[in-house]
């Protein structure tokens, strides 16, 4: 489910901005990317995990573009999903391998 900043500062009773300013003060990064990194990590949780294909992992963590996952994905874990899971399953499960871009 998608995050709403708009929604989540007027619950917090904050400004949009001041929620932005803070979260990244204590994150290092926006509430958007923060999302973006949990549904990616979850995506990779539910192919290795799960054994789920691309296409419904991506599906699954709210992305509508199977294309637009795979490049998110790649851009965060530097390899695309299935090489990534294919790698982590060859070595246990681990994901403490060398990346190739």
């Amino acid at each position: 489910m998608p995050l709403h900043v708009a929604e989540l500062a007027e619950q917090s009773g904050m400004a949009s901005s001041t929620l932005h300013h803070n979260f990244r003060k204590l994150t290092g990064t926006s509430p958007v990317q923060y999302q973006k990194s949990l549904r990616l990590q979850a995506a990779r949780s539910l192919m290795l995990t799960d054994r789920v294909d691309v296409n419904t992992a991506a599906l699954r963590v709210g992305y509508e573009s199977v294309a637009q996952f795979s490049r998110e994905y790649a851009r965060r874990f530097g390899t695309p999903p299935s090489r990534d899971i294919k790698h982590a399953r060859e070595s246990g499960g681990r994901f403490d391998y060398p990346r190739h871009a």
